[in-house]
């Protein structure tokens, strides 16, 4: 009988054993930089948040077009949603199946997508769908959880109402930028080199010194004004621009923005709101023509007139190919959007690329918004959502503000 329970003890040991072995050694022969990507990046009191967790939300809010260092931001969104998710744990607060799935249909509906065809666009970008529906379940979830807190709080006025349809109708319509600009071509083999005198002008914080880089080191034909531009309708940018120039002090540069071929830099030099016609825009139709060389390029550009032309050249040229869309602004392309930004139909940038092509681009059309009215209604649940979103930041301050936050 001893015996029988020795064999049986050993059969365990190698049921047990054999697959832990295997774990064991699935680790050892895993790279070390692969081994580093799972461990601890940041800790939020005892939550551990990896640099996968960190690398896939920068390829998500590279998939949405958020512009800046997406990998501070992914930093400080996780750290965020660490905090929120111990907050709501503190409430036992979750969300269903059923609700995560109505949010990720809402989700996937606004990009004309089913949930499904979504999930497969994200792994052909190299995301894991765990990485949406980790972003979605923490922030529906804390979007609900503020408003059953807070909203008792808040009272909206006719006052209230007032003045906001009163900013809202001026902002739509009147809210203009004044901008520099310098675009620097990532020419083949000196890309390091550039991109380090790219953050260089980023921390620029005179409008002469910008304008001095713009003339050295910008290919667009702004440089001979040192990059400077007119005032130009906030409304031709995406919508994630928008924001980030709204945030802008005078003087300030944003971070890098990388378009194909190039790296751009935007200086706000001026922003302003007033009685002039900037009506929001609904689409934008733009082109683009990738040809052989910049040199090619070059000579193009000066007999295409409108978009129509660019199919005339690409006849003929296996080399060339025309890509042409009409998009809301929101879904276009952050790069995209800031070449764009500052054209007229008609007008074209080039954009060189480390193989030694280039492309032009070419704005074909904004399409402005009808009319629209804003109700009373409206806008007061969109005050109501302001205000909410206001207490859920200052909420989020003070939880940052009591916990243990490392490697950040």
């Amino acid at each position: 009988m001893p015996e029988t329970k020795a064999r049986g003890a050993a059969r365990h040991m190698r049921l047990v054993g054999a697959p832990l072995l295997a774990v064991m050694l699935m680790t050892a022969a895993m790279p070390a930089a692969a081994q580093g990507l799972f461990s601890p990046a940041i800790t939020v009191d005892d939550r551990a948040i990896t640099r996968f967790e960190i690398d896939q939300r920068a390829k998500l809010l590279s998939f949405f077009n958020t512009p800046g260092d997406l990998q501070t931001v992914a930093r400080n969104q996780l750290v965020d949603d660490a905090l929120r998710q111990a907050e709501m744990t503190r409430y036992n607060l979750s969300l269903t199946d059923e609700q995560y799935q109505a949010a990720l249909n809402e989700f996937a509906g606004r990009a004309n997508l089913t949930s499904t065809q979504l999930a497969t666009t994200l792994r052909e970008q190299g995301i894991d769908p765990a990485a949406l529906r980790d972003y979605l379940r923490v922030n529906v979830l804390w979007r609900d959880y503020i408003r059953a807190r807070f909203n008792t709080r808040v009272t909206i006025t006719d006052a209230d109402i007032d003045d906001y349809i009163a900013r809202t109708t001026t902002a739509s319509q009147g809210m203009q930028v004044l901008l520099s600009e310098a675009i620097l071509p990532l020419i083949p083999g000196q890309e390091d080199q550039i991109r380090q005198i790219a953050t260089q002008i980023s921390q620029i914080s005179s409008v002469q010194a910008f304008s001095d880089a713009a003339r050295q080191y910008s290919v667009v034909p702004s440089r001979e004004q040192g990059g400077q531009m007119d005032w130009v309708p906030l409304s031709n940018f995406p919508a994630g621009l928008q924001n980030l120039l709204r945030s802008l002090r005078e003087g300030e540069v944003t971070s890098p923005l990388y378009v194909e071929g190039a790296v751009a830099l935007l200086q706000l030099r001026g922003l302003r709101e007033g009685p002039v016609s900037a009506p929001r825009i609904a689409s934008i139709e733009y082109a683009t023509l990738r040809v052989a060389s910049t040199d090619e390029a070059a000579r193009l550009q000066g007999r295409i007139a409108v978009c129509d032309d660019m199919y005339t050249y690409a006849q003929g040229e296996s080399a060339a190919s025309v890509v042409r869309q009409t998009l809301p602004p929101a879904n276009v392309p952050t790069d995209i959007g800031v070449l764009l930004s500052s054209l007229n139909p008609g007008n074209s940038l080039i954009t060189p690329a480390a193989d030694g092509s280039a492309t032009i681009v070419m704005l074909c059309a904004r399409t402005p918004e009808a009319p629209a009215t804003l109700t009373r209604d409206v806008a007061s649940n969109m005050l109501r959502g302001e205000r909410l979103e206001s207490y859920g930041d200052g909420l989020i301050a003070q939880l940052r503000a009591n916990a243990v936050i490392r490697g950040l």
